[in-house]
């Protein structure tokens, strides 16, 4: 998304041809929100299964909200890396 609206860049690769822009703005439009669709689903059936489980409500929140918090930094520390620059080579 960054890319996608000039604030960063990433070294997608589709084969031997670079990402355009045209097909960045495409897979944020039409792909990303799935996955975030995806996200939200999962957190709030992981919470239903947690008050399902017997878990006290406070326990519950806890947990959501050091999940959030996790979520959360996790986000930002990604954006920063592509908006720094920083080499997140797995070598994968």
């Amino acid at each position: 998304m960054l890319e996608a609206f000039g604030f960063g860049s990433a070294s997608i690769h589709d084969g031997a041809r670079p990402e355009t822009l045209a097909s960045l703005r495409w897979e944020l439009a039409f792909y990303e929100p799935w996955f975030l669709a995806f996200g939200i689903c999962m957190a709030v059936s992981a919470i239903g299964y947690l008050h399902e489980a017997g878990l006290s409500a406070s326990t519950v929140r806890r947990v959501s909200i050091v999940l959030t918090i996790t979520a959360v930094l996790s986000a930002v520390t990604v954006l920063l890396a592509m908006m720094l620059h920083w080499n997140l080579d797995v070598g994968l």
